[in-house]
């Protein structure tokens, strides 16, 4: 396969033009120029792909979810071996890096909004990163020491992800969302923002819930919590959609690409290697 370049694009650069914000390229046209030399563009998902088409004018793109092993998953979450103090009352979960890209600093407030209603509800976010000691100082401004932990990375996160109520993601921008594919896998009802990547795993929201700003979260998240019937709802939802997340599927779409990209690698014509 000597000679095929295949590029894997796992975010919505047109959302979130991280590439150009840290000075990975020069300008956009640089940066357009490096992805043309690539024989195909690998998408995670149908509004990442839609992105790399506006933004840079590309037409050899193709839209791969990325594999998951649904299997592994389950037996990992019964598997236990992470400590993480599992409070009473509603506990919400999410998991991903600590980044402004995932909007966690808008998800704090909401939960204090939540307890404020006399809500006894309670948020573990998963993951580490550079915002760690802004969020730590908001949870505290906010009063919530006792009510949103941080554990960090967790080598297990599965074991803690089948105790919680609900799975929430708050991403400004996404890819694909791992995250939020490994909680449906384990039947967690999803509540998550309408950006790229959720949009496709949740089916536009036929299997969760999407919100297209800080208050429909707020809203989305009030239902979810006071009412069993839309709760329940969710959950099931998620546990129609576990077959969607079949390794086999998604091996059998990459395997083709490689071999489409092998067996035109000799008559297609190439741009100088980077």
């Amino acid at each position: 396969m000597e000679g095929a370049r295949i590029a894997w694009v796992h975010i919505d650069l047109e959302a979130y033009p991280w590439t150009l914000q840290k000075h990975v390229y020069k300008c956009l046209e640089e940066e357009k120029s490096a992805y043309m030399r690539f024989d195909r563009i690998v998408c995670v998902s149908d509004s990442v792909e839609r992105a790399m088409r506006r933004r840079y004018g590309l037409h050899n793109t193709v839209t791969v979810l990325n594999p998951v092993d649904t299997e592994e998953i389950l037996s990992l979450s019964q598997a236990g071996g992470e400590i993480v103090p599992v409070r009473p009352g509603f506990q919400m979960v999410s998991v991903g890096r600590l980044d402004w890209q995932k909007g966690y600093d808008r998800l704090i407030p909401i939960i204090r909004r939540l307890r404020d209603k006399g809500l006894n509800v309670s948020l573990i976010i998963i993951g580490e990163g550079k915002e760690r000691f802004a969020l730590e100082r908001q949870i505290a401004r906010e009063g919530l020491q006792q009510s949103v932990y941080l554990p960090g990375f967790l080598e297990n996160p599965y074991a803690i992800l089948h105790q919680m109520d609900l799975f929430v993601c708050s991403s400004r921008a996404e890819g694909y969302s791992l995250a939020i594919a490994e909680a449906m896998i384990l039947g967690l009802p999803v509540v998550s923002t309408n950006c790229s990547g959720p949009d496709i795993l949740l089916d536009g929201g036929k299997y969760g819930a999407l919100c297209d700003n800080d208050e429909s979260l707020y809203a989305t998240l009030l239902q979810a919590v006071s009412n069993p019937a839309f709760l329940s709802g969710l959950r099931e939802k998620s546990l129609a959609r576990r077959d969607f997340f079949r390794m086999e599927r998604t091996m059998q779409q990459i395997t083709s690409i490689l071999e489409q990209v092998s067996n035109n690698a000799d008559c297609q014509h190439h741009h100088p290697r980077l």
